[in-house]
């Protein structure tokens, strides 16, 4: 039960935290511009991050040796990944700050995560094998679809 319960909180953290932002994005994006939007977040993002590595530095210093031993003995195609990752996000980011300038969020961020649902499924069949049905495909056809005609003016 503490499971399921502890499962609904995080779909329902990472479904608030995935929606809310938009709107908060959409009005910085007023004041910035694109880059200027991605800095200034990152800028809070390193200020609220500082002190709990400060607290763990000073609290468990064996957990931060953990770290950094893991950090130091990444194999070169996982630290590969990881700076992908990285670059991929600040290049959404930026290419997600450029379009919320002219677009409605309601529009927008539906039709991204439609055709995303879709990226994500052929790079989960064709790079990491994981199961492709027709079912699925047209699934995400029919979400891409349905979300276009909701959201269409």
């Amino acid at each position: 039960m503490l499971i399921v319960m502890n499962s609904i909180i995080y779909f329902i953290m990472t479904i608030i935290g995935w929606s809310f932002p938009n709107f908060f994005i959409k009005n910085l994006r007023k004041t910035f511009e694109s880059i200027e939007v991605i800095i200034f977040l990152h800028l809070l993002y390193t200020i609220f991050i500082l002190p709990f590595i400060f607290i763990t530095f000073f609290k468990d210093r064996s957990m931060l040796v953990k770290f950094k031993n893991k950090i130091t003995s990444l194999k070169p195609v996982i630290l590969t990944s990881a700076f992908l990752v990285v670059i991929l996000g600040m290049c959404s980011q930026y290419g997600f700050n450029s379009l919320l300038k002219n677009n409605d969020v309601t529009f927008l961020v539906p039709i991204i995560r439609g055709i995303s649902s879709l990226v994500i499924l052929l790079i989960g069949y064709f790079i990491f094998a994981e199961t492709m049905t027709i079912k699925k495909v047209l699934g995400i056809l029919a979400v891409i679809f349905g979300v276009y005609l909701i959201t269409s003016k």
